[in-house]
C-alpha cells in the first residue's frame, strides 16, 4: 500500500499564539487512480446528499462547454470492492461516458461548472455565462429538492451585484452552513489575474466580497477554493515558478497570517492539478490532466481511512483589513 504525507497546518486549541504543523499519513489503495475518467474533461465536485456531482465538458449533445452531472455514490465507491489483496484495481471503478447523468433544471446551452453545496440552505451554488448575468460569467445558487432516483433542481438565480460583476466571477466555495462564500473573480482591487474573494452571509445577504489579499493571491491566476477543517486549499499558477495550476494549502486564512504550503505528490504532478474537495472526511479528490487516462483532465482520489478532522474553526469576522 503506497503512501503519500499530507501537510496538514493546525492551529493548537490550547494556544493563541503558538503555530504548530502535524504530519498525517495519507493512504491510498493506489494514488493515481481516476475515478470519473470519461473521454472528455471531469472537473470539481461536491456532495450532495449521496450523490456525487461534478461539472465536465467535451462529449454528449454539447461537446464543448461545461455542465453539471451527478453518479450515485454507491456507482463510484461500490467498485472499491473490486481490489485485488494487494490492492491493485481489478476493473474500471466509473466510467463517465456510461455512468453519469446531467443535471436537469440547471444546465443550459451554456457554460455551468464549479459546483459547491450548502446542506443547510439546501442549495446548489455554480458559475455560468448564460445571458442576463452582470459580467461574463456569473454565480448563481439553485434549490435541490432531492430525489431517491436523481437530484432535481429548481429556483435557479443569480446571486445579484453584490457578488456578481462586470468581469469574471467564477469558481464558488459555500460552506456547509451557507455563512461563507469564497470565489474568483478578475475584478477591480486583485493582485493578477483571477484572485480569490470572500464574502460573509447574514440575514440572507452576502456582504461586499473582500480579496483574501496578497498571501493568498498573486500576479498570476488563483481558483476552485475549498474551505475544510483544516483550512484553505485552492489552485494557483502564480507561485513556485509552476508553468500551471498546482494546490495548495493554509490554515488560518481569515487572520490573514498564513504559511501557504504546495502540497505534495500524489496530488501536485509536474501538470495540471486543480479543484480539491474533502468528501466527508473520507475522501480527498481532485482534478488532474496528467496523462494515461481517458480524457483531458479527470478527477483522482485519496482515501483517509480512521481519519476525522476536528470542528472547522471559522472566525465569523474577517480580522484581515488590507
Amino acid at each position: 500500500m503506497e503512501v503519500c504525507r499530507l501537510l496538514v497546518l493546525f492551529m493548537l486549541l490550547s494556544s493563541l499564539t503558538v503555530m504548530s504543523y502535524s504530519f498525517y499519513e495519507i493512504y491510498s489503495v493506489k494514488p493515481n487512480l481516476a475515478i470519473i475518467s470519461g473521454s472528455g474533461n471531469e472537473s470539481g465536485i461536491t456532495l450532495v446528499d449521496n450523490w456525487l456531482i461534478y461539472s465536465a465538458s467535451g462529449y454528449g449533445d454539447e461537446p464543448y462547454d461545461w455542465d453539471i452531472w451527478f453518479v450515485s455514490c454507491d456507482t463510484i465507491f461500490g467498485g472499491m470492492a473490486d481490489m485485488s489483496a494487494e490492492g491493485e484495481l481489478v476493473e474500471s471503478i466509473f466510467i463517465k461516458s456510461t455512468s453519469g447523468t446531467p443535471l436537469t433544471g440547471l444546465n443550459t446551452r451554456y457554460v455551468e461548472a464549479s459546483p459547491s453545496y450548502s446542506s443547510d440552505l439546501g442549495k446548489l451554488f455554480f458559475h455560468s455565462d448564460r445571458p442576463g448575468g452582470y459580467g461574463c460569467e456569473d454565480i448563481y445558487g439553485a434549490l435541490v429538492v432531492g430525489g431517491s432516483k436523481r437530484v432535481i433542481v429548481r429556483d435557479v438565480s443569480n446571486l445579484g451585484d453584490s457578488i456578481n460583476t462586470s468581469y469574471v466571477d467564477v469558481c464558488p466555495f459555500v460552506n456547509d452552513d451557507g455563512t461563507i462564500l469564497i470565489f474568483a473573480s478578475n475584478r477591480n482591487g486583485g493582485y493578477g489575474g483571477l484572485d480569490l474573494w470572500l464574502s460573509m452571509r447574514s440575514d440572507s445577504k452576502w456582504s461586499a466580497p473582500v480579496n483574501l489579499g496578497p498571501l493568498i493571491n498573486t500576479s498570476g491566476n488563483e481558483k476552485y477554493p475549498f474551505l475544510s477543517e483544516f483550512g484553505l486549499f485552492w489552485s494557483s499558477d502564480g507561485r513556485d515558478d509552476s508553468e500551471g495550476y498546482d494546490i495548495y494549502f493554509t490554515e488560518d486564512v481569515l487572520k490573514g497570517i498564513s504559511t501557504v504550503v504546495r502540497l505534495p505528490a500524489p496530488i501536485n504532478s509536474q501538470f495540471n492539478d486543480w479543484g480539491l474537495a474533502i468528501l466527508e472526511g473520507d475522501y480527498l479528490v481532485w482534478s488532474s490532466d496528467r496523462p494515461g487516462y481517458a480524457g483531458g483532465s479527470d478527477i483522482f482520489y485519496l482515501e483517509l481511512p480512521g481519519f476525522k478532522p476536528t470542528t472547522m474553526k471559522i472566525m465569523k469576522s474577517l480580522i484581515y483589513n488590507q
